[in-house]
């Protein structure tokens, strides 16, 4: 979006994001799709649902407009939903490697982890072979509920986010999983600081939400304009909206 003071400028992308969808829809329904995206990266998770939705309803066989409903629904806890979505998807696409990323990343929180790890043990194109290991260890330490396991596939993560990686979400969310909050959140600075506003949604994961409790997850936000956004817009994160919400909420309220 040409003209941004900043691709934090979380403001000015929304206004233009609905100026997209108030104006004669595309074929393809594009501007829904990057609207939702938008809300992913807000942490405004059941409001990006309903915009992925729109976007397939305009082209239900698109192939990442499936993937992007299927694991805007994971993140909000319709999981049947989702996986059926992922089911008719996978019929048609078989190999589609983001929906089968999608599906491992959510196995850490729906528990689907016998499915991902068959998952892991074919060679992809989205993960090398340390990736593979390290996740698939990581799915077991959970599973064992062993705390030595968890120690050792917390600390393969951590080495393995050091290098240069396209997979820093899924070892993001692996390490919360693990328990390992601040690794995770320092992973996540990491990773917005290099990627943008791209790397956020990870911010909003289930597994996650003991993180968001933490000072640490409150000076990412802060750093990387979200409380701002958050507190002028008046549209607060998902999170918020909780019974017993972090105390990083209170701070948002006019």
């Amino acid at each position: 979006m040409a003209g941004l003071q900043s691709p934090f400028a979380y403001a000015q992308r929304e206004k233009l994001h609905l100026k997209s969808i108030a104006v004669r829809p595309s074929d393809c329904g594009c501007e829904y799709v990057g609207y939702g995206g938008f809300l992913t990266r807000v942490g405004r998770n059941v409001e990006a649902v309903d915009a992925f939705k729109r976007a397939q309803d305009m082209m239900p066989l698109g192939a990442d407009v499936n993937a992007n409903f299927a694991e805007s629904l994971l993140v909000i806890g319709r999981t049947d939903e989702a996986r059926k979505i992922a089911a008719q998807a996978l019929d048609s696409w078989p190999d589609y490697p983001l929906m089968l990323r999608i599906l491992v990343r959510s196995a850490f929180w729906t528990g689907s982890r016998d499915e991902a790890l068959k998952l892991l043990s074919v060679p992809g194109p989205d993960w090398n072979s340390d990736e593979r290991a390290a996740l698939g260890n990581a799915l077991r330490a959970i599973q064992s509920g062993s705390a030595a396991s968890k120690a050792n596939a917390v600390k393969a993560l951590e080495q393995l986010s050091l290098k240069d990686t396209s997979n820093g979400d899924i070892l993001i969310t692996a390490l919360a999983a693990l328990g390992a909050n601040d690794s995770a959140l320092a992973v996540a600075a990491r990773q917005i600081e290099r990627d943008g506003p791209g790397a956020l949604p990870v911010l909003f994961e289930p597994t996650l939400a003991t993180a968001r409790r933490s000072p640490r997850f409150a000076q990412i936000v802060e750093r990387f304009g979200l409380t701002d956004y958050w507190r002028r817009s008046r549209r607060p994160p998902d999170f918020c909206k909780e019974a017993d919400a972090p105390a990083l909420c209170a701070t948002l309220r006019p």
